[in-house]
């Protein structure tokens, strides 16, 4: 299997993620999925720092979660993450 490379760096991806959309309050429901783009950990802990700069907690912080809970999983190395979001991924406490 060929490895993708970071959309923004050019090393080795380690994540892709995409965007699902949905309407809210709505019948019936409607869903858009983005295509996914390739990131190296660094360069995606890095986006995930931007959000939260701009002030878009409501998307940084659910997707600083889903990160560093799969980070975690395939044992990635988190050079930029926080050890307090560690602690409450791993169920410590802040």
């Amino acid at each position: 299997m060929q490895q993708k490379s970071c959309s923004e760096c050019g090393e080795p991806a380690e994540v892709s993620p995409c965007q699902i959309v949905s309407t809210v309050g709505r019948a019936p429901r409607q869903q858009r999925c983005s295509r996914a783009t390739a990131f190296c950990t660094a360069c995606f802990a890095a986006r995930i720092d931007l959000l939260r700069g701009v002030g878009l907690d409501g998307i940084q912080q659910p997707l600083s979660d889903a990160f560093t809970a799969l980070a975690i999983t395939c044992e990635m190395g988190l050079p930029r993450l926080k050890r307090s979001v560690l602690a409450s991924t791993n169920g410590g406490g802040r």
